[in-house]
């Protein structure tokens, strides 16, 4: 949703404008993918997927036309390939399901209490979700709800660029 939004303002749209188009083309074309794997006999259609898609869509849509909730909030995937896909011997990003956890980071950084405090200003608190097992050959399902602190890489590496405008890696090399 977010990434497209730049691509309606690049071909002329106001921002308003291409955020409600790249929401509707991405629940379009998540709707229609859902559907296709309705027609397959191995995937079906889920309703889950569904509903999980809308709310991935609605949540950008969110942060994109509310900057001070994109200042607080992150929505991350992370990708390690899962034990059946690294059994097969391969990687597959867009279809191990498994291997893909989905994240709702709160960024320390947002708050004024935490930002002042170089100890603090660089936490995340990360809630997530998995699923394991959804897709064949696995047998066993299970879905997984998990939290953790993280740590800001992108506050970190905005705070080593001194103020001459010059990283303080490029600096060192």
């Amino acid at each position: 949703t977010r990434l497209l939004t730049r691509g309606f303002e690049w071909s002329g749209n106001s921002h308003d404008r291409a955020l409600r188009l790249s929401a509707l083309t991405v629940s379009g074309i998540q709707l229609a993918v859902e559907v296709l794997d309705g027609l397959d006999r191995d995937s079906g259609f889920s309703i889950g997927d569904a509903v999980a898609n809308i709310a991935g869509t609605g949540l950008g849509f969110l942060l994109e036309s509310n900057p001070r909730l994109d200042e607080i909030f992150d929505l991350r995937i992370r990708y390690i390939p899962s034990h059946e896909t690294r059994r097969l011997g391969k990687v597959d990003p867009f279809d191990d399901y498994s291997g893909q956890p989905y994240l709702l980071v709160t960024k320390a950084d947002a708050f004024p209490v935490f930002a002042r405090h170089k100890a603090t200003r660089y936490l995340e608190l990360a809630l997530g979700y998995g699923a394991v097992g959804f897709e064949p050959p696995e047998p066993a399902k299970r879905r997984t709800f998990y939290y953790g602190v993280s740590i800001n890489l992108s506050r970190l590496l905005d705070d080593a660029v001194l103020a001459d405008g010059h990283h303080r890696t490029a600096q060192a090399i």
